[in-house]
């Protein structure tokens, strides 16, 4: 990493250097808190060997900062040399020259491939130091702020290495490939681009065709200068949107294109590119102070499900693109075969208002179970469309709805009215202990009225308490500042009441920062993790950390995706609280809702043997 730190990237250095400081002051406050600890110092790797651990920081140089370097410095020589030095060391903390009662604890953190992230040095008194759980609860610790290190180090060195490669690019070349005024690439140099990405490889990817929309409008109203900035932000908003290996162009005046990379199972994905995108586009052009822009419409299709040559792809796509155009403003489309005969976004939102209307969209709920006794305690609830026509809907069927403000807005209304209606029915008995998970937007969080719409439902119906909602966020949601509106209405819905519970914890590195400045009751961990922690490790070890963490925040657990037997037993070994999956239950609709309060048999559920 030496030659990309000090590189002349100035920028991402510096944005670098400020995550690393927000993991650093994020763990050291949680060990202080967790753990009891008098003084706790975190020292990166990066910071210890480029000598600019006091930047990073912003503190003087203390017994304990110096100890953890000093043994830092002293694994590294160690390990370079082959000998073996053991990661953690306990001392008597020095206190005038002679040992004091405190004894300092030094660890070196390393990640899924040993690699050295850092080291962890914290003072605590004797008896505490040598206690089992304290190091336990270190230890897991100290695998989460490896974890998140490595991830946040890895992506400004990826970052950095572009930097690099660009400055290393010819300046004549950059001028013949990039268009001046949006620094993507030409027509001409992305079809190149393009064509040799799919001859070269066999890697499943999405060609992207964007419109702005009403740019010679915006032109026309506002000059031709301003409307040159207009597309320069939208050129460097899709940039910061997509992944770093995608292919980006300018395609026509108001036209842009891209070819991402799709991981093996990419439906989710895909749709969750688009809608980065046109965030990341209304984000950016928000700054320029004019109404109504930022719109784009989209059109995609993939290589090699719907074709495998760049011509007939890039035909689909218009195709794509085409129907997002004519379904109204701001719509995304992926091609599908068949696409004239399917409904187009105006269609799908026409048909939305009669569903609603005739109360064909209704909300699901999955169980939450206590891991301990087995009882439910509380569902999520999840939007499902039930079409007479084509089945039972999942919201990826109709994502035109959800990328709309206002119909998005209108889906949760229906939803959280409908859901608690369906508890309150239980009877008070009943449904007095049970909670209920509303998954919000960006939308519903961002609309000032929100938690005051929430309290005229529940003034509606009966026997129903701010302390049975919690709010289901995701990470994405919780992006922007402390002091915005989504974390006002947070702070006002738990005011009130109710929990906050942040979704798919453990999937993004500025999950801890969360902890440690947004209202957060309850974590979700994803269920990536809780599929692959009976063969992976380091998969085990996050969920482990995330419940040691629990423990010492005095925040509650909720396992998603729990499938079979073994990751139910391995839950209960953790002593995980609560969990949700398939094991117990699938989403199910109103009617089945008092048989899902039984109480489940976990010994006779692991004994099966059919699964």
């Amino acid at each position: 990493m030496s030659d990309l730190w000090e590189s002349n990237a100035v920028e991402s250095g510096a944005a670098f250097q400020e995550e690393v400081r927000r993991i650093v002051e994020g763990a050291e406050t949680l060990i202080r808190d967790s753990l009891g600890a008098a003084e706790v110092v975190l020292i990166p790797r990066a910071s210890s060997k480029h000598g600019d651990v006091h930047v990073l920081r912003q503190v003087q140089s203390s017994q304990l900062e110096e100890a953890a370097t000093r043994f830092l410095d002293d694994y590294l020589i160690q390990r370079a040399t082959g000998t073996s030095i053991p990661t953690v060391r306990t001392m008597p903390y020095p206190v005038d020259g002679r040992h004091g009662s405190d004894q300092i604890i030094c660890r070196i953190l390393l990640d899924g491939d040993y690699s050295v992230c850092g080291c962890l040095a914290v003072r605590m008194q004797e008896a505490d130091a040598a206690t089992a759980p304290h190091k336990a609860r270190l230890d897991a610790i100290s695998v989460m702020v490896s974890t998140m290190l490595k991830a946040v180090t890895t992506s400004f060195e990826l970052e950095i290495e572009l930097i690099a490669a660009q400055r290393r690019s010819a300046r004549l070349e950059l001028q013949t490939r990039t268009d001046p005024l949006t620094g993507a690439q030409t027509l001409g140099a992305f079809e190149r681009e393009v064509r040799k990405r799919l001859q070269d490889s066999a890697d499943a990817c999405a060609l992207i065709l964007f419109e702005v929309e009403n740019l010679k409008n915006v032109n026309d109203l506002f000059g031709y200068q301003f409307g040159n900035s207009y597309l320069g932000l939208v050129a460097g908003a899709l940039s910061a949107a997509l992944p770093d290996t995608a292919i980006v162009g300018r395609l026509a005046g108001d036209q842009f294109g891209a070819l991402v990379e799709l991981p093996e199972r990419y439906n989710s994905y895909l749709g969750d590119v688009l809608s980065r995108c046109r965030d990341s586009i209304l984000r950016s052009t928000a700054t320029l102070g004019r109404p109504n822009l930022g719109r784009t419409s989209a059109g995609a299709a993939t290589y090699p499900n719907d074709a495998v040559d760049y011509d007939t792809l890039f035909e689909l796509a218009e195709g794509a693109l085409h129907v997002s155009k004519s379904g109204g403003r701001g719509l995304s489309t992926v091609f599908a075969p068949g696409m004239d005969r399917r409904p187009n976004p105006r269609e799908i939102t026409r048909r939305f208002n009669a569903a609603l209307s005739a109360n064909q969209i209704r909300p699901y709920f999955q169980p939450v179970h206590n891991l301990v006794t087995g009882d439910c305690t509380g569902f999520e609830v999840l939007a499902r469309w039930e079409d007479p026509d084509r089945g039972v809907l999942m919201p990826d069927d109709f994502i035109p709805i959800l990328n709309d403000p206002e119909n998005a807005e209108r889906l949760t209304q229906k939803l959280t009215g409908s859901a608690l209606k369906a508890l309150a029915d239980l009877g008070p008995s009943r449904a007095k202990d049970l909670t209920l998970a509303i998954n919000v937007t960006s939308f519903d969080l961002m609309n000032r009225e929100f938690a005051f719409e929430l309290q005229s439902h529940l003034s509606e119906i009966h026997g129903l308490s701010w302390s049975q909602i919690i709010i289901e966020v995701t990470e994405k949601i919780m992006l922007g500042a402390a002091e915005g509106q989504v974390f006002r209405t947070l702070e006002e819905l738990r005011r009130r009441g109710a929990r906050v519970a942040l979704d798919d914890f453990g999937t993004g590195y500025g999950g801890l920062r969360h902890l440690s400045g947004w209202p957060v009751d309850i974590l979700k961990i994803d269920r990536h993790f809780i599929g692959r922690m009976l063969d992976s490790e380091i998969d085990r070890a996050i969920v482990e950390s995330i419940l040691h963490l629990s423990e010492s925040s005095d925040l509650t657990v909720i396992a998603e995706g729990i499938e079979t037997p073994e990751q139910l037993r391995a839950l209960q070994s953790m002593n995980c609280a609560k969990g949700q999956g398939h094991l117990f239950a699938a989403a199910l609709p109103a009617s089945g809702l008092a048989d899902s309060l039984r109480t489940i048999d976990f010994d006779m559920l692991n004994s099966r043997d059919d699964w």
